[in-house]
């Protein structure tokens, strides 16, 4: 009996500590609806007021931050430009980068001089390669030579200076057209297929020596000592 006696006074006193302790982690009483839960207008409009004091300090920043660009801009403009990459010669990948008119170890040592007349390069069709520098100089000399070969044969017969001696050319005027032209012409499509190949230094040099004896010849047979 002495222990519930001392026993309920300790209780009586710890109860109101309790009490206290438990009243702030009560959400439904009367602590909830208080002014200190509650945001003040204060408050409020000081947050509403904030961004207008931010865009009053905006203009006078401006100033400032054009400063900072123009100097971020000239001294991007200070900058180096980047470097450009060297561009090689259009000799240094030849196979003789010494360049025209110059020895070369390919050749042996003789000069090097590149193929103004294409005569060594390959064409897709027979007419491109035709009207290449070194074919066309060559054919025309050839048709042009055989005219005069038999122009000046002509000359000769008619003096009774000098006789054909090729019996398929026979001694007239048309004959010799008409058997040395067609025969110029095959000549002059086998040389320029060749060419067209890329074998075009070859045909060239038959072309010019064809041309130089025809060419010989009829100088001969238009000179005064063949005049009837």
């Amino acid at each position: 009996m002495r222990k519930i006696l001392l026993v309920l006074p300790t209780l009586l006193l710890a109860a109101p500590l309790f009490a206290a302790q438990s009243e702030p982690a009560t959400w439904g009483g009367s602590n909830a609806s208080t002014p200190a839960a509650q945001p003040s207008s204060s408050s409020v409009s000081n947050l509403l007021q904030k961004p207008a004091s931010t865009a009053k300090q905006n203009p006078q920043d401006l100033p400032e931050q054009k400063e900072m660009e123009k100097v971020a801009f000239a001294r991007r403009r200070s900058l180096p430009e980047n470097p450009k990459p060297k561009q090689k010669h259009a000799d240094e990948n030849a196979a003789c980068p010494s360049g025209e008119g110059n020895p070369c170890a390919l050749l042996g040592g003789w000069r090097y001089y590149s193929d103004q007349w294409h005569l060594t390069q390959h064409q897709a069709t027979w007419w491109q390669a035709y009207k290449t520098p070194g074919m066309l100089f060559s054919t025309t000399m050839l048709f042009a030579s055989t005219a005069v070969d038999i122009e000046g044969t002509q000359h000769c017969l008619a003096a009774g200076t000098c006789r054909e001696l090729n019996p398929i050319i026979g001694k007239t005027r048309a004959r010799q057209y008409g058997v040395a032209m067609p025969m110029d012409a095959l000549v002059a499509w086998i040389a320029v297929r060749e060419k067209q190949r890329g074998r075009g230094v070859l045909p060239f040099f038959m072309l010019w020596t064809v041309s130089t004896v025809h060419l010989y010849y009829g100088a001969n047979g238009l000179t005064p000592q063949h005049h009837p």
